[in-house]
């Protein structure tokens, strides 16, 4: 009988949020595999029960007060047995700082993916301080952290850390042979910090010099938006059915604040799209032949151009979806993280 360590999984968000989102089929494809090394179980803080065939979930109640709520997280982690806590993290710190409270003699593996620094300023001060005695104890009990973006990697004091990178699955995300309905997509949260408002005054530029110019967005709205003729409002699609949206259009435009990663610039660039967007620093690691600038004439004359010049639109998105192939592909991914797992552990697992 081969022996499998316990593994725990802790997400940064109920399940439940993560199929409104639509990227509940994407995190637990990277549980599955997990499956073929450890036995795994979820545990799900949530107000609706999740149910799956292939993982055990653990399914509590979400405590409305936040400290009642990290409490909980931690008396549960406790009592539940299991060699390693694998904690999915955001940008509060509070499941790895969980994780680690409840510790003892587990490892804890923590994904980060998002930038701290940028989303702590809009908190409110006794937050902050909270936060970064979260950051603090966690940077001293969690034993691995993997980075999704080399952004990330560096403002985290980590002893152990790895950039290990959100994936794309190549059979998933690819092109299509489809109607080009749309000129232009953007997929994610329709809010102000992801540049929504940015992209809708470009593409009123955009609209004075090509008037039947058509801009596609999904995702959920958390902000009132103008009706304005030439954008569709799609809300938010299940992570199955974006290929098909992302192959219905010529062009990803993204004038996003501040990303971590920046997972929908990976998805349309497997699915050949060229990408227009702000000069982010981690979307000049993610992106390849890519038009990053953050001069809204720059950015609509290019975007016109790509639109005019079919030959070369194409010629960037296959170029684009060879890096991201060889670069974020699926199981080299997965791989990695699993492998750095099995190392760290050592003797206490066989290689």
């Amino acid at each position: 009988m081969v022996f499998k360590m316990k593994i725990l999984v802790l997400p940064n968000d109920p399940l439940s949020q993560y199929k409104i989102h639509g990227n509940y089929h994407q995190f637990m494809d990277r549980i599955y595999y997990y499956k073929n090394f450890f036995d795994v179980k979820i545990l799900n803080f949530d107000n609706t029960k999740i149910f799956d065939e292939k993982i055990k979930i653990l399914n509590y109640t979400l405590k409305r007060n936040k400290i009642l709520e990290i409490t909980n997280k931690i008396r549960k982690l406790k009592k539940i047995d299991c060699d390693i806590i694998r904690v999915f993290d955001g940008v509060s710190f509070v499941e790895s700082f969980s994780a680690s409270v409840a510790k003892e003699n587990r490892y804890i593996f923590a994904s980060f993916h998002g930038i701290w620094s940028d989303w702590i300023k809009s908190r409110k001060s006794y937050e902050k301080i909270f936060i970064k005695i979260f950051k603090k104890y966690s940077e001293n009990h969690v034993d691995v952290a993997f980075c999704v973006s080399n952004q990330i990697f560096k403002i985290l004091d980590f002893k152990n850390k790895y950039i290990i990178p959100n994936y794309i699955d190549k059979n998933v995300f690819k092109p299509i042979n489809i109607e080009k309905k749309y000129d232009l997509i953007f997929v994610g949260s329709l809010r102000e910090d992801k540049g929504i408002f940015d992209l809708l005054t470009l593409f009123k530029k955009i609209k004075k010099e090509k008037k039947d110019v058509k801009l596609l967005l999904i995702g959920k709205k958390y902000v009132n938006l103008p009706n304005i003729d030439g954008i569709y409002y799609l809300g938010v699609k299940d992570y199955c059915l974006l290929p098909k949206f992302y192959n219905m259009s010529k062009i990803f435009v993204s004038l996003s604040h501040s990303e971590g990663f920046g997972m929908p610039l990976i998805e349309a660039q497997a699915c050949e799209l060229p990408v227009v967007a702000r000069d982010l620093e981690v979307f000049k690691e993610i992106t390849f032949n890519s038009f990053l600038s953050n001069n809204y004439n720059y950015l609509k004359d290019t975007i016109i151009y790509l639109l005019e010049d079919e030959k070369s639109r194409k010629k960037i998105g296959v170029s684009a979806r060879k890096f991201v192939i060889n670069n974020f592909e699926k199981e080299k991914i997965l791989n990695k993280e699993v492998d750095i797992i099995r190392r760290f552990l050592g003797g206490l697992y066989p290689l």
